[in-house]
């Protein structure tokens, strides 16, 4: 009788935990930021040897005295 009582007890806990979403929506909020985080670092290696040669071309113009 006591073992019934014990397991019928752990499995409405384990129901109650399956049921519980309280974690999902920082989970979610995790994820999304990593993901937003990869791309950017992705973006900025791939375009940053671009932007660079752009600024040093921009600043040689912008330094060349005008004839």
């Amino acid at each position: 009788m006591r073992l019934k009582l014990v397991f019928s007890r752990g499995s409405a806990q384990c129901v109650a935990l399956t049921r519980d979403t309280r974690g999902a929506v920082m989970l979610e909020y995790t994820i999304l930021i990593g993901v937003v985080g990869i791309s950017a670092a992705a973006a900025l290696v791939l375009l940053g040897i671009a932007f660079v040669d752009s600024f040093s071309f921009l600043r040689e113009m912008l330094l060349t005295p005008f004839p």
